[in-house]
């Protein structure tokens, strides 16, 4: 396990790197959770009929709109928006640009936070693991930065909060810890309803495989996760089992069986290999997963914690309406698979420097592709667009229609200029990271 201090210069060199793009647009994702906080803060109310105009995503009851999202991302930002304000934040009204301040602090608490400690648990796993001897932190980072996950890590999204309480719930499993497991659950649960289906695989795995009290601990911590869920949805749509999303006012498709549908050969295809929105494309490094060494048994693979609710999730949105998932760059639904299939590639992965290497060469190509996104277009990619990184992607990196969503831009700094320092920033910090994992325990830390 690397020494604290190490673990704490990772941490920083991350959250600066992700810190660079913070997401102040006004897309209707992320300003509906934005606008539920302000709503809170402001008339101690959820409902935000006043601005509803402004978002798509919302729900209608009763003529009242409020999000349609799962609640705790918006519930968290409460006590910070309200001490912003107190501080002198202005208020926000009508027009969508006066959310900006309240989206880029949801963005640095729900996207640059999770990422990086996603980024941070998978390195210090790492040293708990013999597949990976040598250049742990690049072999962590560089896949995980050249993913849609690092597309993402700046904005207010439930995705990657998502996946780093399954990630924990699930590394809890592995250590029989199933108590934690179940509270890490129910925060999953609370901040995207669709974890339930890794929740319930999980729990099938831990009735049929571990003694009946850890799968009744387990449920137990599940609970509270339930309970809290079906309180929110009595608050908003009357009837604990109606959620919101199921009240959807403009997609109609979510009033029957939540937009669920039969399976779709061509959803799995859209979701795993094609160019669209292909799983295996917008993170490659998971290609290397025909390099893990086969478990066991049988047995092994259908109780192992990671994967098999991984496939359970990419199965379920198969069958859903929106399996797209709107204007995106990547999987993003099934964010939360891809970081346990990931989790299961570095723990699985064939010990050889060849694997370790066709890991990282694979991320280095998504680098490419995710630092031209997020310094262009970011993740509003269009849905009609069947090919969006030679359509869309690149065609901008070669017209340098470079994002104003920049750190530096915000002090006057052209976006230009900012894209190239970033790049600069980019590679110095994963040099400093490398350096860092590659110091002795008891030698001193390099400074930058």
């Amino acid at each position: 396990m690397p020494p604290r201090k190490h673990s704490i210069a990772f941490f920083l060199i991350v959250l600066f790197l992700c810190s660079w793009h913070l997401d102040a647009g006004t897309n209707d994702g992320t300003l509906s959770r934005a606008m539920a906080t302000s709503a809170i803060v402001e008339t101690g109310s959820s409902e935000f009929t006043e601005h509803n105009t402004l978002t798509g995503d919302k729900a209608v009851v009763d003529g009242r709109y409020y999000t349609d999202k799962a609640p705790l991302p918006s519930w968290v930002l409460v006590p910070i928006w309200a001490l912003a304000r107190a501080l002198g934040a202005e208020a926000t009204t009508a027009d969508g640009s006066s959310y900006a301040t309240l989206l880029r602090l949801g963005g640095f608490i729900w996207g640059v936070l999770p990422f990086t400690f996603i980024a941070l648990f998978l390195w210090r796993r790492s040293f708990e693991l013999a597949q990976i001897a040598e250049h742990r932190a690049l072999t962590v980072l560089v896949p995980m930065l050249g993913s849609f996950l690092f597309v993402y890590s700046g904005s207010l999204y439930n995705h990657l909060p998502a996946a780093l309480f399954m990630l924990l719930a699930t590394t809890s499993i592995a250590k029989e810890r199933y108590m934690s497991a179940g509270l890490f659950a129910s925060a999953a649960l609370l901040t995207d309803t669709a974890s339930v289906v890794l929740i319930g695989v999980q729990g099938m795995q831990l009735l049929l495989s571990r003694p009946f009290t850890s799968s009744l601990r387990f449920a137990t911590a599940c609970l509270v996760g339930i309970i809290i869920t079906l309180v929110n949805n009595t608050v908003i749509t009357g009837s604990a089992f109606t959620f919101p999303s199921a009240m959807a006012a403009n997609y109609p498709h979510m009033t029957e069986s939540l937009g669920f549908r039969g399976f779709s050969v061509d959803s799995l295809f859209g979701l795993t290999v094609s160019l669209y929105r292909g799983l295996f494309i917008y993170m490659p490094a998971l290609v290397a997963l025909i390099l893990v060494r086969p478990l066991k048994d049988a047995r092994a693979w259908l109780t192992d914690p990671f994967l098999l609710p991984a496939v359970a999730l990419i199965l379920v949105y198969s069958m859903h309406s929106t399996w797209w998932g709107g204007w995106t760059y990547g999987p993003r639904y099934i964010t939360c698979s891809a970081v346990l299939l990931f989790a299961f590639l570095l723990e699985h992965l064939r010990p050889t420097r060849i694997a370790a290497a066709v890991v990282m060469a694979l991320g280095c190509i998504g680098l490419f592709l995710s630092l031209a996104a997020i310094s262009t277009l970011g993740y509003s990619l269009p849905t009609g667009i069947m090919s969006p990184l030679s359509d869309l992607v690149l065609p901008a990196v070669l017209k340098g229609h470079w994002t104003s969503h920049q750190l530096p831009v915000w002090f006057g700094v052209s976006p230009a200029v900012s894209t190239s320092l970033f790049i600069f920033v980019l590679a110095a910090g994963l040099l400093l990271i490398h350096r860092i994992d590659r110091v002795p325990r008891h030698a001193p830390l390099p400074l930058p």
